[in-house]
């Protein structure tokens, strides 16, 4: 079992896929811990393992030999069932094109993924209303996806990912679709949910992304080749929204 503040370890974790007569490596013998309230970005060139990683910590796949552990539960060992619970409940999700319902409003599209779950309406409401204040768009509640900038967007989808409290925050490319100084706000976001105890893991192919996280793991040709701790140095950080109060006993309060 891990170490009471380990939320993530693996041992010679793999996945290979089968292209027509190839087998093709994506991942190789990942040995890997990251504690509790870290922040960590994945970096390497296209093909490089970085999103396979990614895809196996999340739970989206399934991993072709090795072990890993996520918040104290042994996946290799759960059925497509449990893997689900486990994105349900431990795992919140960012990507690059926000995945946003355009028809529906901010709080609607929060609200998504208690749908699946046991909570009751004005609970709901009431989370994700709390999640969209931790983002910064309490204003921005009824608003539909169309009427909403990029940057805007992408808070309304990280709201969503928060929304559940997860263990684990993971985000593929989260600036991708964004200009730079908004990119800038995004990733000074994720610094502030991190300040707030939430593990954040950024994949990304931009250096000035990756230096926002404390650490960084380099991949290539499908395995780790470094892991080194950010420089201090970090890029202009604008607009950091208003800390929400919370308790010492919780990820992240309030959401």
């Amino acid at each position: 079992m891990m170490g009471d503040n380990t939320i993530i370890r693996t041992r010679g974790l793999s996945r290979d896929y089968t292209v027509g007569s190839q087998t093709v490596h994506a991942l190789r013998d990942l040995d890997l811990t990251i504690a509790e309230g870290e922040f960590v970005a994945i970096m390497g060139p296209s093909g490089s393992g970085k999103s396979t990683c990614m895809h196996l910590l999340g739970c989206l796949e399934t991993p072709s030999a090795g072990f890993y552990e996520l918040d104290g539960d042994d996946i290799g060992g759960l059925s497509a069932d449990g893997l689900a619970g486990v994105r349900q409940h431990k795992v919140g999700f960012v990507f690059q094109s926000f995945n946003l319902l355009a028809g529906a409003s901010a709080q609607r599209n929060v609200e998504m993924p208690l749908l699946y779950g046991a909570t009751d309406r004005g609970s709901r409401k009431e989370r994700a209303a709390e999640a969209l204040e931790a983002v910064g768009l309490a204003d921005r509640t009824h608003h539909l996806s169309a009427q909403l900038s990029g940057g805007q967007m992408q808070r309304v989808a990280i709201a969503r990912a928060i929304v559940n409290r997860p263990a684990l925050l993971l985000a593929d490319e989260p600036t991708g679709a964004l200009d730079t100084a908004t990119g800038q706000e995004i990733m000074n976001l994720f610094q502030g949910l991190n300040d707030r105890g939430i593990t954040v893991i950024v994949v990304t192919h931009e250096r000035e992304v990756a230096r926002f996280a404390r650490r960084i793991l380099e991949f290539r040709d499908g395995r780790l080749m470094s892991d080194e701790p950010a420089s201090d140095e970090f890029p202009p950080q604008p607009m950091r929204p208003d800390p929400v109060e919370t308790s010492s006993d919780e990820r992240i309060s309030s959401v």
